[in-house]
């Protein structure tokens, strides 16, 4: 029942009739009040799967807003796909497993997801108990393998970490974790997802990188990383040193910005400019290729160029 009244909360939040729109507007405060003291999992479905996920995420009301979201990550894999038929994903930040729905909606390919939070980690075992090829571990991914006195804050169906004296907390390199599982060695998309954890991440998978050379797909958000005293724009030049030559910049709904080679630094820091201050409210999720996989960034460029003129037309039609 919970999740018919939820379902149809979400519906109402965009509906065109006031009194639809103010009652669910109403409900959702509700809810929001419920989950904060009481947040148990409720069903809902992702690209024609019912997932599992705590009745306080995010996803089902980002996804009434903005239907579109994360299918660009889906549209990137079929790229790749078409170039590495053998193509194997890894999913560092998998949260609830909602990644794997969305990607396995356009290609069929063994992904490998890591997520840390041990709540996470079992939605996202019940999520994908009976998808094939799926392999799941749990582990915080960082520069080094290391403990640290990091503390995780979930807030909203996401988590960061934060500074704290009584938490002592394991970060393994990816590279350990691929000790385990040498089937995902050489995969050639590399999904991170961790708010503010990416470019350590990255730094600390120089080793996996330099190897498998794959197609990296990371956020990029100035507030997170700041609190992790990142500076943020020197992972453009460690990437370029790492053999990469080029990028597709993406807001946080996914929606397409622009593709730049990692020369353009200085609408580089145009861009990351545009996002101080914000607060985490606005960031990027960036797709970072080397040169041999220029085309994959070219065809990627062209099909969301298309689908901004296809969603426009539709826009002028209503």
């Amino acid at each position: 029942m919970l999740d018919s009244i939820y379902k149809k909360t979400i519906a109402g939040l965009n509906s065109k009739q006031t009194l639809t729109k103010i009652l669910a507007q109403l409900s959702f405060r509700i809810i929001k009040k419920i989950s904060s003291a009481y947040d148990p999992l409720i069903n809902y479905p992702i690209k024609g799967h019912q997932i599992k996920l705590p009745l306080s995420h995010a996803l089902p009301l980002v996804l009434q807003y903005y239907p579109d979201y994360a299918n660009n990550l889906a549209r990137l894999a079929n790229c790749v796909y078409a170039k590495y038929p053998d193509l194997k994903i890894i999913d560092i930040g998998a949260n609830i497993g909602d990644s794997v729905f969305i990607i396995r909606n356009k290609v069929s390919c063994p992904i490998l997801c890591i997520e840390g939070d041990p709540i996470f980690f079992k939605i996202l075992q019940t999520n994908t108990a009976t998808c094939e090829n799926v392999v799941i571990t749990q582990a915080f991914i960082g520069e080094e393998d290391i403990h640290t006195n990091k503390e995780l804050v979930i807030v909203s169906g996401t988590a960061h970490f934060t500074d704290s004296n009584n938490t002592n907390t394991e970060f393994r390199k990816l590279s350990s974790i691929l000790t385990e599982n040498p089937q995902f060695a050489l995969a050639k998309l590399l999904k991170i997802d961790t708010d503010g954890f990416d470019l350590a991440i990255i730094r600390g998978s120089a080793d996996f990188i330099q190897i498998a050379k794959p197609i990296l797909f990371f956020e990029y958000d100035p507030f997170f990383l700041k609190n992790q005293q990142e500076d943020g724009v020197s992972i453009f030049p460690f990437l370029q040193n790492l053999g990469y030559h080029s990028i597709v910049i993406y807001d946080n709904f996914g929606r397409y910005l622009i593709s730049l080679p990692l020369t353009e630094t200085k609408q580089i820091a145009d861009m990351h400019g545009y996002l101080l201050n914000r607060m985490g409210d606005y960031y990027y999720d960036i797709c970072a290729v080397q040169a041999a996989d220029l085309k994959i960034i070219q065809q990627l460029r062209e099909i969301e160029l298309s689908l901004t003129k296809t969603n426009l037309g539709q826009h002028s039609s209503q």
